[in-house]
Formats: C-alpha cells, structure tokens, sequence
C-alpha cells in the first residue's frame, strides 16, 4: 500500500519484467501477486531490524536485482526534553519500501509513569529516556537497516551492471520541523549524509 505499492505498479507499468516485494509479512503482499501474477511480483521477507534477513534475500533470493528502492523509515515524535502529551505517546512506522517495495507498519501506545511532583529530576530522566529510545529506535531503522541494505546490495548492483540504488528520504533531514520531530530528523539528516557517501 501507499508509496511501497505505487512503486510497484510504476516499474511494472514502465516495463519492469519482475519486481521483489521485499516485506516483513509476505502476506501484505498478496493482492499485488493477485493482480500481476506470481512470475512479476516476488514477495520476499526482509526486516531491516535483522540483518541477517537482508543478507540472506541479497545473497539467496535477489540475485538479479538491477534497481533497488529503499523506503524503509519509521517515525517516532518524541522532545527531546519532555513528552508532548502526558498520559500516552504514539508510536507510529511508515511503509517501508526495499527492492521497490517494503511494508512495515506498526502501532505502540506506550503510558507515562504517574507524575511525581516531589521528584521532578526522576520524572526528567524518565522523559530524557524516551527520547533516547525513541532516537535508538529510528537509528536502527532508517540509518543502521539502511547500511545493511547499502553493504549487501551495492555490491550485488555493480556485479550485476551498475544498476541504481534508490532511497527514498525526507526533507526532514535538512530541517527539522518541529521539536517531536528532532530524533527523526537526525536518523534521516544521517540517512542522507550515508547516501552522499556513496555518490
């Protein structure tokens, strides 16, 4: 669905002869392997918080791959001093997109610990923490998922006719627009700075 799915039928609409759908649930995939066949849309588990998943698809199932489109990403807004909301933060991921296609969505609520007015300094380190957690969180999807991605694939590109690896990025990561925003700007500012290393 969303952007992982048009990218899809954009290839094969402009004369792609196969496309991997790389997921975490191959299932999300059904209704493209529905509609193109089986032969045109390969479904193939990743998750970009397992390496060895990538390396085992790069390695065992992808052989071929000429153009790879990374849109994996997850977003977490978090202060970097506070919570935005007391009570409950949302955790929410994108769509992600590898070799033209990766889904991943996933929804946790997560609950603040009770306010404590007579320990102010307890409640800014709890605060602190989920900031940390949530810059962890989206450093191992959007940078470190994205270097594994980049180490297996490029290789295999250039083995295969220096084909073009794709990432898909915001412009997030030349602003940061808002305060919840700053741990995901930083993943996606690293994100970027990683690809124009590659140039």
């Amino acid at each position: 669905r969303g952007i992982g799915k048009a990218l899809v039928e954009g290839f094969l609409r402009h004369g792609a002869r196969k496309v991997y759908a790389a997921v975490r649930k191959v299932s999300t995939a059904d209704n493209l392997v529905q509609i193109h066949g089986i032969d045109r849309v390969v479904p193939v588990y990743m998750d970009l918080s397992k390496p060895d998943t990538i390396r085992d698809a790069a390695t065992n199932l992808t052989r071929d791959v000429q153009i790879v489109v990374n849109n994996a990403g997850v977003l977490e807004m978090a202060h970097p001093l506070n919570h935005s909301t007391r009570g409950e933060n949302t955790k929410e991921e994108e769509e992600e997109n590898h070799d033209n296609h990766h889904q991943h969505k996933h929804k946790n609520d997560q609950h603040d610990p009770p306010h404590d007015n007579n320990n102010n300094n307890n409640n800014s380190n709890t605060q602190q923490n989920h900031f940390l957690s949530a810059l962890e969180y989206q450093m191992e999807i959007n940078v470190y998922g994205l270097v594994h991605v980049v180490q297996q694939y490029v290789p295999l590109l250039q083995k295969n006719g220096n084909g073009a690896f794709v990432q898909i990025n915001s412009v997030s990561s030349l602003r940061c627009p808002h305060s919840q925003f700053a741990a995901y700007s930083a993943s996606k500012a690293a994100s970027y700075s990683i690809l124009q290393g590659l140039r």
